[in-house]
This record gives structure tokens, C-alpha cells and sequence, in this order.
């Protein structure tokens, strides 16, 4: 069901998909689980149901019963990619259901590939294949001498190497599915053998045992298929990442012709790609007048470039190779990083001898050459290639190579590229941008002064650079011929391939653009917008934002990368501005997009002036770099997209089978980095942060029931909390902290100039700047810098010093630092911190830590804490003949149960108890026995008891949901099971069971 093959699923399925299916089943009816699981089985894998699709008015029941008084359709045919044309019941003699038919129709030619080959990284945990690779490499070693150049041995080196993981793979595949075929039958012999009467029960366990943990292993691939980064150990194969892998797999069934033709069949799409990427990616016509005048305006040259020419290092190889993350799609070769960290310590000197054997080469071997394009769908129109981003996949030893050379021109790039310009340049931040665009609406709306900010779209940005117009600004810049000739070489007879369904298209001309994936693009294509930036900074034409105190500074000019805004005072300016930039692009290939250039106004203007400009004019909010401003300067307009944005993604992670820990976790890694690029320009209002909050604490108790209060949750672990950020005070304190940092600086820029205007004589208040009478600043505080002021009076900041300030995680861990210690009611002796920090104890897998958090907190869901709620109808025991009331002290200990469960793990509980020690409810339950437990005694003991009380916690369950009761020695065989967990994975690991990111 994860192929991109048409599916078909169809049968008998004995439940109904709504409350309409079914006819005469009574008022009290509803929908059961199984419909349920249906309905989530069609959403996940977007099935389509085949006669409701054509039928949508009709009841299509396809069982009725002898009297005629109930009917259902429980019978259904589902498709995927081969929507039906015709769909019927028929009545049938031989059974009490009707037939349903469907007839299907094929896409007209759309094929998916199997796409390029890629290595299976489960190999490389394989020690005899590492070993058998390890092997063959030192063979390949011995034959360098047989070739005229290092580069040319590598590209015969990496063929053999796809070749051996390509055989390997085979093999093991075919030994799993043969080993599968073999249980199977055998399990089907054992079955026949007991219908004979014999006793084969002890086999059949054995081997539904061994195909449970084959079946297993192909789940952990679905895993490795999702790429997702964020895991928990143990984690079941759940809906969550077969969900994953269909939402990325959409074809493209359908492309336009650059005459408007509609292309449907394998072939024509990628004949549709090809012209337009082999005209997208030719040789642009630049005008060398025009280039000429447009160098003349860069005036910076690199003071100093020994460092870029420099011979390769070693170092320098390693370092780039930590910058690269797991889990990246590879090149054409299929090799990821994960082969190259592996085999590293034999591959490193061999890689640095090729990349330094590229000097005396006329151009790169042919696998840097070439590029793998994939397309991503961005918006609008999924016929348009307009609509969708090429992204170039590299081969990793060619990425590699690129970022050397990052690493190299990103310590010098500073030197040339304006403050404007915060994209690439080592210590600039896109919130530098962000903040000073919504600081000069400000004080344009303080000053009753007009404004336009101008947000320019280039059409094909990245991929309409000309090269030659590249190198001859590289080399106005001052980067030495070396370096220059590395960066040719990768630009040099390079060709890419579109991957369109899997398949493949013919090589393309790269004749220009910079690759969008590579890791030196980003450099390349700030230095080639430059001379646009110095250009319109210069022109006199137009009239920026003049800053109150920063010594004839003007804001107009902010650059992100190709995202360009314009901050201007007239039309006049406007008109200038796009002339400019059409200037521009004569001399670089660049073109700019006008229908897609948008312009915000703000102040006094008249309508008539804002429907002359030819382009867009916003009259609501403007979005710059996915930050929207209102026409009032403020950002109320971001909080619903993102609060629908959370939700979503929570509703997605919630198919997940996650621990409270694991829960914690998300939140921190993938819901936050959400907020923290609005949240750095607006602080969200307490009204959002309420409902961020109620989102957050339903994904993590799974329900509106929260057993415990939030503030009590949002506490560090040491403390008795689970460490989940407080949204207001993590939030608060990072625009407070990045705001402070820009006015208490030195005014080395716009941005920093703007923001001491508006706090400064906030700050003098508070000293944390000297008075300086001729530096004008704001009395009257704007609403985003009243929040700041609001957050430092509500946490009592005020009087803390500038370092604390300028540092978020300063002013986390201080208000932190203040909260109480959460008390444990049940504690005899001891303290509570010994208690929190048993609960969070790093031997401890996620689960038991959950299980011990519940336990300290006497949350646990017993009948006591369900029945004080309204929940239960009694707070008595559920163990036959006890009738106490139910609390975690007495489920977990004074039950007879529990008495038993103790008695009968005495020996597991001795091998690990101290000498002196006894067993005690303050021990069982909190870890706290009478004495100090040495470290490594107690790393040993602790998760024995934990599980076992997870077992005996399990065992209650399984008595109040199915009336099943356990004996002692079933409880203590579980426990053990689980034990095993740390004896696999070694107890004494810090963070053992934490989620992961690879």
C-alpha cells in the first residue's frame, strides 16, 4: 500500500463507513470501531470509495436481511490512482449480498519509476558487510596506479561500490522473503498436525515467533522510509509513518506545454521538462555595456584572501563533514552521508588526494557533473513547471567538495556584502530584516510621514544567473584565481537530470543559475544580488527612511537572499526602483516578476496613487519572508495560520504511539522552531498563547482531562514538572532578550539604530544605557516594545543587569530558579528534589519515567484519583475480595496483589538491593530508602522495581478493561521481559529510551 502503484482494495469488510449505510438498525445506533478504523484507513492511504464516488445520492446497500426490515453496505471496492468510470450491484443467486462491480480506468500513460538507486544504510549495521567492504576497499587501493589521475580510480571505486551494496542488498532481501516462505509453510504444517490432535502448540509459538520479529525489521524500514528525525526507542511501526510516505508520494499526472497542450503520458511530461528546463538553464543573453556600468558600483574587495587559496586540508574536510545532516536523499551514486561516516577514517585521505587532484583537471569527473532535479510543488496550478522549486540532489562527495569552499569564502564574505544584506554572512539573522521593516511602519505611522514597503519577486531567482556575470563579480570582488577556478570547475560542463515519477529524464545543459541544494549557492547568489543592493542604495532617486540618531543612516534597502524590500517615501521612488531593477537584469539574467511584486502602503496616501503602479497592491496584510504586517504595523494576521499550523502538525504526531517524554520532546523540536521567527518581531497575545497552550496540553495528555495543573507541568524536572516550555516566558524571553541585545549595541546598523530610537529612554530608566542628550529617543513606546516592557514588569526583570538581559537563556534559568519544588505528598523521609531526580533518572527508559512522574504526583489513573473527578462510580479496589479504596499507595503496595507480586520477585529484588536495605513503600514508590543507595547499586535497582511496577499496573488494567486476572509469577515473567530492555541496550547508558534525532 506504500508503492506508487495503482491500488485496488476491495471485499467483504463486515462494518459500515457511516451512519447512512445502514438502514433499520434503531435509534441507539453508532458508528463502531471498526467503521472508524475503515474511515481512517480510506483518509490515511486516500483511497476512494468506487460507488459512492459515481453513486453519491444512492443507498448501494449490498446486504439486506430475509424480511427486508435491515440492510447495509458493508461491501466495498476502494481505488487509489484509477478512479472508477463505472460502478453497479447486481443481485446474485448464491448469496445473501449483492455483487458490486466496478470498472476502472488507468492514468493514460503516467508511469511511476522505481527512481535511482539508492544505498539501504541498515547495511552499514551489519558488521560483516562492513567488514567484507572494508576488504574490498583495501583491494581497490592497490590499483591507483593503473589510472592517469586519483579522480578517475574514485569514479571506479564508487561504480564497485554501488555494485557490492546493490549484490548485498539483493541477497539479504531474498534471504528474508525466502526465510518468511519457509516459517509460513511450516506454520501451516504444525496447523494441520493439530487438527490432526497432536500437540504442536510449543512450535507454532516458536515460530509465529520468529516471523513476528521478521515482520518487525520490515516495519523498522517503513520507519527508515518516513525519514523521520525524531525517534523514541521502541517505537512501534504506527499510522503515523505510513502516512508519511504516501503524503510524499504524488505524481505528476499532467504538465503544459510551453503552447498550453496538456501533456498526461510519461513521455510528454518529460518532454515537457526537458524543453523547459533546457530553455530555463541555457545560456542567458546579458549585455556587456550594461555589466560593465553595473560592476563599477561594487566598491568592497577582500583585504585579504590568503585563506581561499590555500592548499585543502585535512581539517578543513572533516569540519564540513560534521555541518551535514543524517537522513539526506543522496546523489546520482545513491551514496549518503551515513556510508561516508562509516568508512571515514579509510576514505578521508583518499577524498582529500582527489579534491586536490581537481587542480590539474580541465573539468570534474563525470559524477560531479551531474545533477539529480526534483521538482516540489509549491503552489497554484500543479500543470504549470512554473509552480514547482527544481531542488539539485549532488552527489555527497561533490557536496563535500562545495562546502570546503563555503566554509572558506563565509569567513571573508562580510567583507564585501553590505549590513543590509542578513542572508549567508556568518552573524547577520533574518530577525535583523524582519525588525527593522517593522520598526520604520512605526515610525512611519508616529511620524504621519508615508511609506511603501516594496517587496520585489524574481522570477527563477536562483536559476537565471548568468555565469559569466557570476565570475566577473567574483573576481571584481577580489576572489583570488584559485579560488575561482574551483568554483568553475563546478560550474563547468555541469548537466542535471529532472526526476519526473520516478523516471529519469535526458541530461540538460546547465548553462546557468546557481543549484538550489548545494551548499555554496546560497554565497554565490548573495554576491551576485550585491550590485543590485549598492545600485539602489545609491541611487538619489530614491528616498528612503531617514533614522532619528544614527548619523545620516537611511533605511531602504532589505535583502534576504533574493527576497527584496524596498522602504520608500513617494511613487517616484517606486517607479525608479523597478527601472533599476530591469537594469540590473540585462547585465545578470535576472527578470524581474511584476505581477508578482507587491507593495504595502502606509500613512496619508490618496486612493488614486495607489492604483496607478504597475503591480500588486496589497490592501490588507503583506508577507515578508513568511512574516505578515498589517496596515496598522502590527502582526495580528500571523496567529490564526499559525495556531491551524500547530494543530495540524499535533494531529499528525498524535498517530504516533509517543511517551509523555517523547510528547515533550515534539513540542520542543518541531512546535516551537514554528513560533520562534513571528514570535522574534511579535509577541503573541496572552488570548494566542492560551490557545497554543490548550492545543499543546491536549496532544500531550491525549484528552481535555489534564490530571495535573499546567504550571505544575511546565516545571523543570528537577523541580517536579516535565520540563514543557511556558510558552510566555520561552517566547518573552527570546524577543526580549534579541530587542535589549540590538539597543544596548554599539550602532553599527539600521536595525540597531531604530530599536535604540524607540527604547532608549526606557533604558535610561533602568541604566542600563548612559543618557546622551544628543541621541533622540522615543518617549511614547510602540505596542511590540510596550510587551517588552510588560514581560521584564511581570517576571520582576527590571533590576537585573544587561548581561542577564541580553541572554534568553539567562532569563529563562532565573525565573526558573524561582519556582518552588514541587512537594510529594507521600514522602516520609527525605526530600523531594531526591524523589524528582529519581523520576527523571537517566537509566530510566521514557515510559518508566512517565510511569514514576504519575506515581510521585499520586496522578496514576486509579479509581481513588477517577472516582474524586466524577469518573468512576466507586473508589473501591477492583481486586477480588479487597474493597479498599484504590489509591497508588495501595495499588502498587498494600493490595494484596501488590504483597504478592513482592514476595514473589524477592530473588530479582535481592540480586540488587544493598546490603542493609529493606524493601519499603519509600523505596518502591520514590526510590528514597533509608540510607544514601550508592549510584551504581541504585542504577541497578531502580529500573527493576520500576518495572515491576509497570507490570503490576498492567495487570490491574488488563483486570478492570477485560476481567483477566494475572498471578504473581505472570506479573514477574513481564517485569523481567521488560527488564530485558536495559540488559539489550546496557542500563548505565545516560538517556537510555530518550527520543533521538540522528
Amino acid at each position: 500500500m506504500l508503492g506508487r502503484d495503482p491500488l485496488v482494495v476491495g471485499g467483504d469488510f463486515n462494518c459500515v463507513l457511516s451512519r447512512a449505510d445502514r438502514r433499520g438498525a434503531g435509534g441507539d445506533f453508532k458508528v463502531d470501531r471498526s467503521s472508524v478504523l475503515l474511515q481512517v484507513l480510506c483518509r490515511d492511504f486516500k483511497l476512494t470509495d468506487c460507488f459512492k464516488t459515481l453513486h453519491p445520492r444512492e443507498e448501494g446497500f449490498t446486504w439486506t436481511s430475509g424480511d427486508g426490515t435491515r440492510a447495509s453496505r458493508i461491501d466495498y471496492l476502494f481505488t487509489r490512482d484509477c478512479p472508477p468510470t463505472d460502478a453497479r450491484i447486481t443481485p446474485a443467486f448464491f448469496s445473501d449480498h449483492v455483487m458490486l462491480t466496478c470498472t476502472l480506468s488507468l492514468s493514460s500513460g503516467v508511469t511511476v519509476g522505481r527512481g535511482p538507486w539508492k544505498l539501504n544504510c541498515s547495511l552499514l549495521e551489519d558488521d560483516r558487510v562492513v567488514s567484507q567492504y572494508r576488504e574490498q576497499f583495501s583491494q581497490w587501493q592497490t590499483l591507483q596506479d593503473f589510472f592517469d589521475t586519483r579522480a578517475q580510480w574514485w569514479e571506479m571505486v564508487k561504480e564497485r561500490t554501488r555494485t557490492f551494496f546493490r549484490e548485498i542488498g539483493k541477497e539479504k532481501s531474498r534471504e528474508k522473503d525466502r526465510r518468511m516462505v519457509g516459517l509460513q509453510k511450516r506454520l501451516e504444517r504444525y496447523f494441520n498436525l493439530c487438527q490432526q490432535g497432536l500437540d504442536f502448540n510449543q512450535e507454532i509459538k516458536e515460530v509465529k515467533k520468529e516471523m513476528a520479529l521478521l515482520a518487525e525489521q520490515r516495519c523498522k524500514g517503513v520507519i527508515l522510509r518516513s525519514k523521520e528525525r525524531e525517534l523514541e526507542e521502541g517505537e512501534k511501526c504506527t499510522r503515523y509513518f505510513f502516512k508519511k510516505i504516501i503524503s510524499k508520494g504524488r505524481i505528476m499526472t499532467g504538465l503544459r506545454n510551453k503552447d498550453g497542450v496538456l501533456k498526461t503520458d510519461t513521455e510528454g511530461i518529460k518532454e515537457v521538462v526537458e524543453d523547459f528546463y533546457g530553455e530555463l538553464f541555457g545560456v542567458k543573453d546579458v549585455c556587456e555595456g550594461t555589466m560593465g556600468d553595473l560592476l563599477t558600483y561594487i566598491d568592497k574587495t577582500l583585504p585579504n584572501t590568503d585563506d581561499l587559496k590555500k592548499d585543502l586540508t585535512r581539517t578543513e574536510i572533516d569540519q564540513g563533514l560534521k555541518r551535514f545532516k543524517r537522513g539526506k536523499s543522496p546523489g546520482e551514486d545513491g551514496l549518503p552521508l551515513e556510508f561516508y561516516l562509516t568508512f571515514w577514517d579509510v576514505l578521508a585521505d583518499e577524498l582529500l588526494t582527489v579534491f586536490t587532484d581537481f587542480e590539474h583537471l580541465d573539468r570534474l569527473p563525470d559524477s560531479f557533473r551531474v545533477g539529480i532535479v526534483t521538482l516540489l510543488h509549491k503552489k497554484n496550478d500543479r500543470t504549470d513547471l512554473k509552480n514547482w522549486r527544481p531542488i539539485t540532489l549532488l552527489n555527497f562527495d561533490c557536496k563535500l567538495f562545495t562546502k570546503v569552499l563555503t566554509l572558506r569564502m563565509s569567513s571573508v564574505l562580510g567583507e564585501v556584502i553590505h549590513p543590509d544584506q542578513t542572508c549567508a554572512v556568518p552573524g547577520r539573522k533574518i530577525t535583523d530584516s524582519l525588525i527593522l521593516i517593522r520598526d520604520a511602519i512605526c515610525y512611519a505611522r508616529d511620524r504621519n510621514m508615508r511609506l511603501v514597503v516594496l517587496n520585489l519577486d524574481f522570477e527563477k531567482a536562483f536559476d537565471r544567473v548568468s555565469h559569466q556575470y557570476l565570475f566577473k563579480v567574483l573576481q571584481k570582488m577580489g576572489f583570488p584565481d584559485r579560488f575561482l577556478a574551483w568554483v568553475g570547475l563546478l560550474y563547468g560542463d555541469i548537466t542535471s537530470k529532472i526526476l519526473v515519477n520516478g523516471h529519469l529524464s535526458k541530461a540538460v545543459g546547465v548553462h546557468c543559475g546557481v543549484r538550489q541544494g548545494c551548499p555554496l549557492s546560497p554565497l554565490l547568489f548573495v554576491a551576485c544580488i550585491e550590485p543590485l543592493a549598492q545600485v539602489l542604495r545609491r541611487d538619489q532617486g530614491i528616498s528612503g527612511v531617514g533614522i532619528p540618531g544614527s548619523g545620516g543612516m537611511t533605511a531602504k534597502c532589505v535583502f534576504y537572499m533574493d527576497d527584496v524590500n524596498i522602504l520608500c517615501t513617494d511613487l517616484l521612488s517606486v517607479d525608479r526602483t523597478l527601472d533599476r531593477t530591469d537594469w540590473y537584469g540585462r547585465a545578470s539574467g535576472a527578470r524581474l516578476n511584476r505581477d508578482k511584486t507587491e507593495a504595502q502602503f502606509f500613512g496619508p496616501w490618496a486612493d488614486p496613487d495607489l492604483t496607478r503602479l504597475p503591480l500588486t497592491v496589497k490592501l490588507t496584510d503583506i508577507r515578508v519572508l513568511g512574516v505578515k504586517f498589517d496596515r496598522g504595523g502590527g502582526g495580528s494576521g500571523n496567529w490564526s495560520g499559525i495556531l491551524g499550523t500547530v494543530r495540524q502538525r499535533l494531529g499528525f504526531w498524535g498517530l504516533r504511539q509517543l511517551t509523555f517524554e517523547g510528547k515533550v520532546l515534539i513540542i520542543k523540536a518541531v512546535i516551537l522552531p514554528v513560533l520562534l521567527l513571528i514570535s522574534s518581531v511579535f509577541i503573541p497575545p496572552r488570548r494566542r498563547i492560551l490557545d497554543l497552550e490548550r492545543t499543546l496540553f491536549y496532544f500531550l495528555w491525549g484528552c481535555k482531562w489534564e490530571r495535573l495543573r499546567r504550571e505544575v507541568v511546565k516545571r523543570p524536572r528537577s523541580r517536579g514538572g516535565k520540563g514543557l516550555p511556558d510558552l510566555y516566558l520561552f517566547l518573552g524571553s527570546r524577543y526580549t532578550a534579541l530587542h535589549l541585545t540590538l539597543a544596548t549595541s554599539p550602532v553599527n546598523n539600521k536595525t540597531q539604530a531604530l530599536a535604540r530610537f524607540w527604547l532608549g529612554s526606557y533604558l535610561r530608566t533602568l541604566r542600563l544605557i548612559p543618557v546622551d542628550l544628543r541621541a533622540p529617543v522615543s518617549f511614547l513606546l510602540p505596542p511590540h516594545y510596550v510587551q517588552l516592557q510588560k514581560f521584564l514588569r511581570h517576571f520582576k526583570l527590571e533590576k537585573e543587569t544587561v548581561t542577564v538581559l541580553t541572554k534568553h537563556r539567562s532569563l529563562l534559568s532565573l525565573v526558573q530558579d524561582r519556582e518552588p519544588v514541587c512537594p510529594v505528598r507521600g514522602l516520609a523521609i527525605g526530600e523531594p528534589t531526591t524523589v524528582w531526580r529519581n523520576v527523571a533518572h537517566p537509566a530510566l527508559l521514557n515510559r518508566h519515567r512517565d510511569l514514576s512522574w504519575m506515581v510521585a504526583h499520586e496522578i496514576l489513573p486509579v479509581r481513588a484519583v477517577m472516582h474524586s473527578r466524577g469518573m468512576a462510580r466507586t473508589s473501591a479496589c477492583p481486586r477480588p475480595g479487597c474493597g479498599q479504596e484504590e489509591s497508588v499507595r495501595h495499588m502498587l503496595w498494600e493490595c494484596r496483589a501488590a504483597r504478592d507480586l513482592w514476595k514473589e520477585a524477592g530473588p530479582l529484588i535481592t540480586s540488587c538491593l544493598p546490603a542493609g536495605e529493606d524493601l519499603t513503600p519509600q523505596l518502591v514508590l520514590y526510590g528514597v530508602g533509608r540510607r544514601p543507595i550508592p549510584s551504581k547499586a541504585f542504577t541497578k535497582l531502580w529500573p527493576t522495581l520500576t518495572c515491576l511496577k509497570e507490570a503490576l499496573w498492567s495487570s490491574r488494567n488488563l483486570l478492570v478493561a477485560k476481567n483477566v486476572e494475572t498471578t504473581p509469577q505472570a506479573v514477574a515473567m513481564v517485569a523481567t521481559e521488560a527488564l530485558g530492555w536495559y540488559g539489550r541496550k546496557g542500563a548505565s547508558t545516560p538517556g537510555e529510551g530518550s527520543p533521538t534525532t540522528p
